[in-house]
């Protein structure tokens, strides 16, 4: 086809396509743009309960979060440790003990030579009775950290009846972590 085909017949296209975006919608379009638009996704019952409560009312509601009752994700999310914990516990429980550095030869050299070969026995403490020695916590797997936060954003988003904030939340996430993608490699 040539382009003075193609050109009218796609302005003919975007004519039908705004005259058609000007048609008001049904009250059931309504209920599901809402839907599509605040929330992660209707889930089963929602257009039913929206229809219900009206459009208007529930955008009402979910500008509100604190007085939608959300105590069925929160009992969720208690089986999540990690997200209670606070930075230092995580990285103190979490982070995997960092090996000591390895001497290069050079210092393995400079030690040689500045250590004199002695022949002494020194006394060992005897270990105290009254205080045992700490043992040091095994580190747990640094991915499990990684791995809640994943369900948690999931189980946020599926039984959260509070979507209008988790929808907000989420995309602040997203917002920050570009930047600081973006900030690590200019910086």
């Amino acid at each position: 086809m040539s382009t003075l085909v193609v050109l009218p017949q796609m302005a003919i296209a975007l004519a039908i396509d705004r005259v058609a975006s000007r048609t008001p919608l049904s009250p059931d379009q309504r209920v599901v743009q809402a839907l599509s638009r605040l929330t992660f996704g209707a889930r089963p019952g929602d257009v039913e309960r929206v229809r219900k409560l009206g459009v208007g009312a529930f955008i009402a509601q979910q500008l509100d979060p604190d007085s939608i009752d959300d105590s069925a994700l929160i009992k969720r999310l208690e089986k999540l440790p990690t997200l209670n914990q606070s930075t230092p516990t995580l990285a103190e429980q979490y982070n995997p003990p960092k090996p000591s550095p390895t001497p290069t030869p050079a210092q393995n050299v400079a030690t040689a030579m500045t250590s004199e070969p002695t022949m002494t026995v020194e006394a060992k403490p005897s270990p105290s009775p009254a205080t045992p020695a700490k043992p040091t916590p095994t580190p747990k797997n640094p991915q499990m950290v990684i791995t809640e936060l994943q369900r948690a954003k999931l189980l946020r988003a599926v039984y959260s009846e509070r979507q209008l904030n988790e929808v907000v939340v989420d995309f602040g996430r997203i917002i920050s972590a570009s930047t600081a993608i973006r900030m690590r490699r200019v910086g």
